[in-house]
């Protein structure tokens, strides 16, 4: 079971896909809500690969203003309808049924709105797909953000990101933190 773990929407429980997605376990998702504290109040936080919603909607339950929610996948972006509708978020919440690289291109000019970035791909997306951490690295790199926006990935394969930190001229690695065989980076644009 998915659920709300802190917050405004604390134990509600969330409708995930039957596959096609993986959720962010429990522990690696109150490590990066723990981490992101003092960031959240009033922030607008962005999840480009949303899967269930779940991540996106514990932003929205401790303290983000406006969470986008972004999912490719038909099966998952219905259950984050059905999970916005449950906690009667849509003023907050919205969702959009697009690849995560289409979303942003469709959001460059507003992309200086976002706070935090989340990114949490399938493991098994190709470095060359538009969608990739490294495609995504390199256009966040070379796009105008907020001042000081964070976007933080989660992975299991650290190498891909290690390898593109350092051809990246405007995103600084803040810290990188391992939960078992899951990584969050947390990056930094400057």
């Amino acid at each position: 079971m998915v659920a709300i773990l802190s917050g405004k929407f604390k134990g509600q429980s969330l409708a995930v896909p039957k596959s096609g997605t993986r959720p962010t376990s429990s522990l690696v998702k109150k490590a990066l809500f723990d981490s992101l504290r003092t960031h959240l109040t009033d922030c607008s936080f962005c999840d480009l690969f949303a899967g269930s919603g779940a991540v996106g909607l514990e932003a929205l339950s401790q303290g983000a203003s406006k969470v986008l929610l972004i999912e490719s996948n038909k099966q998952a972006f219905t259950c984050i309808k059905a999970n916005i509708t449950k906690l009667k978020c849509e003023q907050d919440c919205k969702a959009y049924l697009k690849k995560a690289h289409s979303f942003l291109e469709s959001l460059e000019k507003d992309l200086e709105t976002i706070d935090i970035f989340f990114l949490d791909p399938p493991y098994d997306i190709r470095p060359e797909d538009s969608s990739s951490y490294e495609s995504l690295l390199l256009f966040f790199d070379k796009k105008n953000l907020k001042a000081d926006c964070k976007i933080i990935l989660e992975t299991k394969d650290p190498e891909r990101i290690e390898k593109k930190m350092p051809h990246l001229n405007s995103l600084s690695l803040m810290t990188k933190k391992a939960y078992g065989d899951s990584y969050l980076f947390f990056i930094q644009k400057y």
